[in-house]
């Protein structure tokens, strides 16, 4: 049993599910994964607002707070949480205003690179659909969080143990002598804007709903917070892992040009994007294109080898789809496999993709990469006997974890046996109907 995460683009708690009423479905066009990608073509910081002073402190953010007791950095598997210094980068917030936090955790040997990880969770752009109809989460959210509660991966409470690319524990992990650096998203921009806007209580909201709420949507200014200070404070790796989920992918693209220059000595360094292809958003494209290009190996230039994966029939890709691909998966599917063909066609070099037939979403946080797992009686348990890789993420005798490893331990530029991984196109997969969110 794989189970699904439909809902890792977007939380689903009670409140959040009350978006398939259809409340605002319109905005889910998500105009700020687009347009503030042209703002951020140089990755200089550059507001979507110039007029903004970079420099000003919000005064009304309140303290930060680093939860760092040893309980409760065992709580979250070792990760030690972090304040973004108000000094450095006073406009670090997120979208409620509130101090933005992140978070890393040290290897427990010998360190064999560094990966840093860009969370998802949606994107908004007005009233409802950042705050919901209530002004306080409710119905019309498509955002997963605006505040900066959780910094960390998930922990599977009845193993005490982070899953997925954080798992230490399974001997097959992939990342288990990485340094990680965790970016939490708490912006609804995608990772893509540096403004903030003052929405006024629309028609459809509740009554009682606050009339204006400011939202700060500082995606750019949180990424480089967190790319500044982990820069003095991971060394010297010689091999870089950039891994974006979902709205991830978007702000991990942004943050390739930094992350390369932030660590000159990394040899070996590899982005891979899952869940944010960027169906009907052709600024994303062009800085996709241009990225890749950028960082080709050529000439001189440094390398950077990329791969996009991506389910076919992406649900959440495909609810969160610009017209025409808005809800429409035969659509969605057929312009995502010209999009994945056109760009690896540009770039033999450094660029591959990874489509598989499902309905699912990401694979960074799934507690089943390694091993199948299900839950009895309230517990999750490894299902037996153990399967090693899990059938259900091996696709035309393809193992997706044999294959992650191949990529992010690999070196140089693409060669032949690496091709670029197809399903099926003409065939829509209802793999991966459990929905449920990231916590456990």
């Amino acid at each position: 049993m794989v189970v699904a995460f439909a809902c890792a683009l977007v939380a689903c708690s009670p409140a959040m599910m009350a978006t398939d009423s259809g409340v605002a479905s319109d905005a889910r066009d998500s105009a700020n994964l687009d347009v503030a990608t042209d703002a951020t073509t140089e990755f200089d910081g550059a507001s979507t607002e110039a007029a903004v002073d970079a420099s000003a402190v919000d005064s009304a953010t309140p303290p930060c707070v680093e939860r760092n007791t040893p309980a409760q950095v065992m709580a979250r598997d070792g990760f030690v949480e972090v304040c973004a210094d108000p000094a450095r980068h006073p406009r670090a917030v997120c979208g409620d205003g509130s101090p933005y936090r992140f978070s890393y955790r040290r290897s427990r040997g010998a360190s064999a690179g560094l990966l840093v990880y860009f969370r998802g969770g949606g994107n908004c752009t007005d009233y409802v659909t950042c705050w919901g109809v209530d002004g306080q989460g409710g119905a019309g959210r498509t955002v997963g969080t605006l505040s900066n509660q959780q910094t960390s991966a998930e922990v599977l409470p009845s193993l005490m143990r982070t899953f997925g690319i954080f798992d230490q524990v399974d001997p097959t992990a992939l990342f288990g002598d990485f340094d990680i650096l965790y970016v939490p998203y708490c912006s609804g921009d995608g990772g893509l804007q540096s403004t903030e806007q003052t929405f006024a209580r629309p028609p459809q909201a509740n009554p009682a709903a606050p009339a204006m709420i400011t939202t700060y949507f500082r995606g750019i200014d949180n990424r480089r917070a967190v790319l500044q200070w982990a820069s003095s404070q991971f060394g010297s790796p010689s091999r870089l892992v950039v891994w974006g989920s979902s709205a991830g992918s978007y702000s991990s693209m942004a943050a390739i040009p930094e992350i390369v220059d932030g660590w000159p000595s990394a040899r070996d360094v590899t982005w891979w994007g899952e869940g944010g292809v960027g169906v009907g958003r052709p600024a994303f494209g062009t800085t996709v294109d241009e990225t890749v290009a950028r960082f080709d190996g050529q000439a001189g230039r440094r390398l950077v080898r990329f791969v996009q994966f991506s389910y076919a029939s992406d649900a959440e890709q495909v609810r969160f789809a610009p017209p025409p691909y808005f809800g429409d998966e035969p659509m969605f599917r057929g312009e995502l496999r010209r999009v994945l063909e056109a760009r690896a066609a540009r770039a033999p070099n450094n660029y591959r993709y990874v489509a598989v037939p499902g309905r699912c979403h990401t694979l960074a946080l799934e507690p089943s990469l390694y091993q199948d797992f299900e839950r009895v009686g309230g517990r999750w348990q490894p299902v037996m006997p153990v399967a090693r890789p899990n059938p259900e993420l091996v696709f035309n005798s393809v193992s997706l974890v044999s294959l992650m490893r191949l990529v992010t331990r690999g070196s140089g530029p693409f060669d032949a046996s690496f091709s670029n991984v197809a399903p099926d196109w003409s065939m829509a997969s209802d793999r991966c109907e459990i929905v449920r969110g990231d916590m456990l």
